[in-house]
């Protein structure tokens, strides 16, 4: 399992991007991943969910030529776009490991019709910047958020 999430984080990432590394994730599936020649996206839900239908997920965001954006800076703008498709929602700054990142309640996203809850960090790559996001399509438990924070902040260039 976690080889082939490295392969799917690797796989998402254009050819000339660090490598983002993560650690090894049970029970979720490569759900979807795109890219295009200035960044890439994979998102990655449990087994037997959808990127459309799901109750967790974890997004990696490569956004090329970001590099020189500072982290605090990518996130807030990160969670300014969110809070701008969940009008309402709160943004609080929480540390990610050793690393700046944000939580972002959603009370009910207009999409879905449902509770939303976001950790984000950015983590930098070179000339390129990664956003790497855990979503729970529910209010989490203290655990939980604890998992969100400390594996994000586990989250390395390779």
């Amino acid at each position: 399992m976690k080889r082939a999430l490295l392969a799917a984080a690797l796989i998402a990432a254009p050819a000339a991007a660090a490598p983002l590394m993560m650690p090894a994730v049970p029970d979720y599936v490569l759900g979807h991943t795109q890219k295009n020649a200035t960044g890439a996206i994979a998102e990655y839900v449990p087994k037997g969910q959808t990127v459309q239908n799901y109750t967790r997920m974890i997004s990696t965001n490569l956004l090329g030529g970001f590099g020189k954006v500072p982290s605090p800076e990518l996130i807030a703008e990160f969670a300014k776009r969110y809070v701008a498709g969940c009008p309402g929602a709160k943004v609080v700054a929480v540390p990610m490991g050793k690393a700046a990142g944000a939580r972002i309640d959603c009370t009910r996203h207009p999409k879905t019709g449902k509770t939303e809850t976001v950790f984000a960090r950015a983590i930098p790559a070179g000339a390129d910047q990664y956003i790497a996001h855990v979503t729970y399509r529910y209010t989490p438990m203290p655990k939980e958020t604890l998992w969100a924070r400390d594996f994000l902040g586990a989250m390395k260039i390779g």
